[in-house]
């Protein structure tokens, strides 16, 4: 424990008496902190308790106590080698109608107040990046509520951002509650020259934001997963451009489908410099977006090659005909990217294409996508749209069914099958509760509790690849792997019998 003089208590805003817990530093309004806040400027007591944190090493982490609403009128800044973290009712937030310029954000790295190159050069309303050389490493974020108030500002522009940080190495954002309204609810970035890497968001809660809901741009190594992010006004709800090394998995992701629809993807991925790598996108559930997946690559196939996309749920993905959205729409919809292996995804409802392929910016030939044991239905479109002749599909055992203009253009499969595949709920609500893509079945269907049976069994059962694994799903599982997003999964439901 440390004792301070009152004068320097009085200096750094804290409370004479009161000492951290072991590596903590609190923060309160109620005067039981080491630093306390009264509702102004509360920006200056945190980031004297995270520099304390750099200064003094015994020391780790600044915790926001709740119930508390922190108000700022400037950025929180954090440095390496930091824990910023709180109750989940500490509730952070930019005073009222603060006009603040572009880009500048609730929370970034501590550094030069100014972008010193490239486009925000001489503005002083781009107080976002600090100094492009220095590096945020090991720093995480995680618990408390971050908000960007109520301003006057323009939903979908750089406007309150609410995090944001500039060549990072090992930064984890958690369990957090954010609401954007105007602009990004998190951005990180590397530099020209050099990229961010090690970034995990998981298990956060972003609603309402006015441009992405995750922005990350020239990173390497991200993960994101166990999150919910709904209502993104503009763009994306997760959006990685000139990334490598990308998992994003087990997020909800989704606009109302009773209000007017809005935002773009609802997981993009965008190469046109930089070799994506190893990506993997799976178990999503994502909903009300123009596209639910893009990928989007450079002029070479090189970019974007192996992405892996299963076992994701995706309904009632809207047609977006403002300006050039349309490049968004469908399901899937791929840009020049090669070699992507689409299996085991339910993709209904979408008011365009279930999987549509282009060449983009692409310039080679060849590019070939293989789609299997997915179950494609009522969508506007087709069920696989290709609408490139330097493209070629391997398309086996799928379920396609009630599509307005047909299961193909410019492909074919031998294979699949054109079935009802008698899910049990539709996707006629905006109540996520009613929404149930499991197959039915005879012998028992998963609804979230439990085994129940059905008076009808799916032709979906049993249906996909004989060489598909199928050893995840319970018995009797036919010895053989059920189309759609829950095959190979304990969820899949359960087969007749156990013949194979």
């Amino acid at each position: 424990m440390k004792s301070l003089p009152v004068i320097v208590c009085f200096l750094l805003g804290l409370t004479a008496g009161q000492s951290p817990t072991s590596s903590i530093l609190y923060v309160a309004g109620d005067g039981s902190g080491y630093y306390n806040c009264d509702g102004k400027s509360d920006q200056i007591e945190i980031n004297q308790a995270l520099d304390l944190v750099v200064a003094s090493p015994e020391y780790t982490t600044v915790y926001l106590k709740g119930p508390h609403v922190y108000r700022i009128n400037d950025p929180i800044r954090i440095s390496s080698h930091c824990i910023l973290t709180g109750d989940a009712n500490a509730r952070v937030e930019v005073i009222d109608h603060a006009q603040w310029p572009l880009n500048k954000p609730l929370i970034a790295q501590k550094g030069a107040e100014y972008w010193h190159g490239g486009e925000h050069e001489g503005d002083l309303g781009e107080q976002i990046y600090g100094n492009p050389n220095d590096l945020l490493t090991d720093v995480e974020i995680s618990g408390f509520e971050l908000s960007a108030g109520n301003q006057s500002a323009e939903s979908g522009n750089f406007y309150y951002i609410l995090m944001l940080f500039h060549l990072v190495d090992n930064i984890s954002i958690h369990d957090m509650n954010l609401h954007g309204r105007y602009g990004d609810c998190i951005r990180i970035m590397g530099n020209s020259w050099e990229v961010s890497q090690n970034a995990t968001l998981y298990n956060n809660v972003i609603s309402d934001s006015g441009h992405e809901g995750m922005y990350l741009v020239g990173v390497s190594h991200v993960a994101a997963y166990n999150n919910q992010i709904f209502h993104t006004r503009t763009n994306d709800a997760i959006r990685c451009e000139e990334c490598a090394e990308v998992s994003i998995h087990d997020n909800i992701i989704g606009n109302s489908l009773t209000r007017t629809p809005s935002g773009y993807a609802g997981i993009l991925l965008g190469n046109h410099g930089m070799q994506l790598g190893a990506a993997e996108i799976f178990n999503n559930f994502i909903y009300g977006k123009s596209g639910s997946i893009v990928l989007e690559s450079g002029s070479t196939k090189d970019f974007q090659n192996g992405v892996h996309i299963h076992h994701n749920k995706i309904f009632s993905t809207f047609n977006n005909s403002a300006g050039n959205a349309d490049y968004l729409n469908g399901g899937i919809h791929i840009h020049g990217a090669d070699n992507t292996l689409i299996e085991s995804n339910t993709i209904e409802g979408s008011q365009k294409d279930g999987i549509v392929f282009e060449i983009g910016q692409g310039t080679e030939t060849g590019y070939t996508t293989i789609v299997r044991n997915n179950i494609i239905s009522n969508c506007d479109n087709y069920a696989i749209n290709n609408l490139s002749e330097h493209h070629q599909f391997s398309i086996e055992n799928n379920n396609t069914y009630s599509l307005n203009n047909g299961y193909y253009n410019h492909a074919q499969s031998v294979t699949d099958i054109h079935a009802d595949p008698l899910f049990k709920q539709g996707i006629s609500t905006d109540d996520l509760d009613l929404v149930d893509l499991h197959l039915q079945s005879k012998e028992g269907r998963w609804n979230g509790a439990g085994w129940i049976t059905d008076t009808v069994t799916s032709p979906c059962i049993d249906a996909g690849m004989l060489t598909s694994e199928y050893a995840n799903e319970p018995t009797p599982n036919g010895g053989r792997i059920n189309i759609g997003g829950y095959g190979n999964t304990f969820e899949a439901s359960k087969s007749p019998a156990n013949i194979r």
